[in-house]
């Protein structure tokens, strides 16, 4: 897989299950925003693993754009040598990258990581959260051990 393992860009009430991902940039919700429909609601990812991948769990809208992101959960993810975020979300996404200017025009809220754990390339970020002004809200973690990444992990 040379991409998102799974991209949930638009829908609502989506759950993924046992899922096998190996050698792509992850589970991904986004890049949300610039589309016709711009929400995605009630997803779970749930009892899958993500192995020699850029990213695990990821959750991205576009840098200036408009829309909503709810209720997502991940639970039970096993991570194996993620090289780059272990977690991620991150509202400054434009053209295959972060570009470290976060935008709030997609709101992103209720967002649960349960039981994500695993390790990262030396090279990576165990996790990375990068939210515009007022943006994000009630994004939790609960036995969240993400282990070796030597980057700084951040959290905004």
């Amino acid at each position: 897989n040379q991409d998102d393992c799974v991209a949930v860009t638009s829908g609502n009430n989506i759950t993924i299950d046992g899922l096998y991902c190996s050698g792509g940039h992850g589970l991904s919700i986004g890049s949300v925003g610039g589309k016709s429909n711009n929400n995605v609601t009630n997803i779970t990812f749930k009892n899958s693993q993500v192995v020699n991948s850029s990213n695990g769990a990821r959750i991205k809208s576009n840098e200036g754009t408009t829309g909503f992101i709810s209720n997502i959960t991940y639970s039970n993810i096993k991570l194996t040598n993620i090289d780059t975020y272990g977690i991620d979300v991150q509202q400054d996404y434009l053209n295959g990258g972060p570009t470290g200017n976060p935008t709030n025009g997609v709101l992103i809220q209720n967002v649960l990581f349960q039981n994500v754990t695993g390790t990262a390339a030396a090279s990576a970020r165990n996790y990375y959260v990068l939210c515009g002004s007022g943006s994000c809200s009630n994004i939790s973690f609960s036995g969240v051990k993400i282990t070796g990444g030597a980057n700084k992990s951040t959290c905004n």
